[in-house]
């Protein structure tokens, strides 16, 4: 019958502490505490990026949380909170709530771990002038990161295009590349410039010609070395049967020739020609020369240097190859340019001024320039362009005033 009594008794006991209120013998009523609301971290355990900002709530008005990040476990003597917890290092995150009058809450935990970054993806070619057709791959250091790439010029994303084959460079472009995996942030986004090596069939005005024959574009930004290594820029494209064209990047003020010279006053007029007709092609201007002068063609071994000189303009174009460096190949062939071909020049001027200006050349500029061409009607004169507007001029040649540059085919 006791325990009978007990067991009743410890059912009515239970009901009363139910409802939040225990009553003696001596007839006052006890409350019992409440419990404090477990704190809630506002982001979940896990890898999480460095710097993440985790706020720390309790449901209960007015309690206050203590925490800690060191595992230990958290007391009201432990840090306050007071704002949001940035996860640099890797931690555990433990927190407790406590009010006056009530129990405190149960410790709650969050461990985080910072994300790590995939590898920055890498290019088997670096960036700058290359063949037409060079393959280049991306590689990254991630292992099973997957690979994303534009060629248009804008940020690459999980959304772009997916690496899977080796990239043929057939034209002027920009590759940027970004590496993905689960669980981990993005890589870096890497990118390489491609310029295509011109050709002889291919160049156009403003690409380079080196010293050793070998070809870059215009749009390149040229390294001291080769800057200088430039021989020539090139002015006219390879069309129409037409070779490619190109200019020393040295130009000199010279006479076309001195008044002792026969062709002062010798009416050459297989020399003719104008901006786009007539005499085009100046490439065997010196042989028509010296056929013209008596004083060039009964000239000897021995003195053709000697007369020579009284064609200063001339000179300067038989010797610029020797005088500048120029061997192999480009050590032959430079010849003083037509009417037309300085108007070929003058036509594609911003360009090829640019390009000579990279390479530490001779600008055209606002200039007069000499061209090997007779004055049609005036012995003693010669043709010549004025870059500021495209005119052409006949002036005394004896004039020292006017420039000259030295052209060449590239064929």
């Amino acid at each position: 019958m006791k325990s009978i009594l007990k067991k009743v008794a410890g059912v009515a006991v239970a009901a009363v502490l139910a409802l939040g209120m225990f009553s003696c013998s001596n007839g006052i009523d006890y409350p019992v505490k409440e419990t404090v609301a477990t704190p809630a971290f506002s982001v979940e355990s896990g890898a999480v990026d460095s710097g993440t900002s985790v706020t720390i709530s309790c449901a209960t008005d007015g309690a206050k949380i203590y925490y800690t990040t060191d595992r230990t476990e958290p007391t009201a003597e432990s840090s306050v909170y007071t704002e949001a917890i940035s996860v640099t290092p890797p931690m555990t995150l433990k927190a407790i709530a406590v009010k006056d009058g009530m129990n405190n809450s149960a410790v709650a935990s969050a461990s985080y771990t910072i994300k790590g970054t995939v590898a920055t993806p890498e290019f088997s070619v670096a960036s700058g002038a290359v063949d037409s057709g060079t393959s280049v791959t991306i590689t990254c250091a991630t292992d099973r990161a997957k690979i994303y790439y534009t060629t248009d010029g804008n940020e690459p994303t999980a959304s772009s295009t997916e690496y899977s084959d080796a990239i043929s460079i057939t034209k002027a472009v920009t590759l940027k590349a970004i590496a993905v995996k689960s669980g981990m942030n993005d890589s870096a986004v890497a990118s390489a410039s491609y310029l295509i090596i011109p050709t002889k069939a291919t160049c156009v005005p403003g690409d380079f010609v080196l010293k050793d024959g070998t070809m870059l574009p215009k749009d390149i930004t040229l390294t001291d070395t080769q800057k200088s290594n430039v021989a020539a820029v090139i002015v006219r494209a390879a069309a129409d049967g037409k070779p490619a064209l190109g200019v020393g990047i040295v130009h000199k003020k010279k006479e076309w020739c001195t008044e002792r010279a026969a062709g002062y006053s010798t009416n050459i007029k297989a020399l003719r020609g104008f901006r786009t007709s007539g005499y085009m092609d100046g490439s065997n201007s010196w042989d028509l020369l010296v056929a013209a002068c008596e004083d060039l063609k009964n000239a000897t071994s021995e003195t053709i240097e000697t007369v020579a000189k009284n064609y200063p303009a001339w000179n300067y174009i038989l010797t610029y190859a020797k005088n500048n460096g120029l061997t192999g190949d480009l050590a032959t062939g430079w010849y003083f340019p037509t009417m037309a071909e300085l108007y070929t020049i003058y036509e594609n001027r911003t360009v090829i001024d640019a390009s000579l200006s990279k390479a530490g050349g001779s600008t055209f500029g606002t200039s007069w320039y000499w061209s090997c061409c007779q004055d049609n009607y005036v012995n003693d004169k010669a043709l010549n362009l004025y870059f500021d507007n495209g005119e052409t001029y006949d002036y005394y040649k004896f004039s020292n005033t006017k420039y000259v540059c030295s052209v060449r085919a590239f064929n």
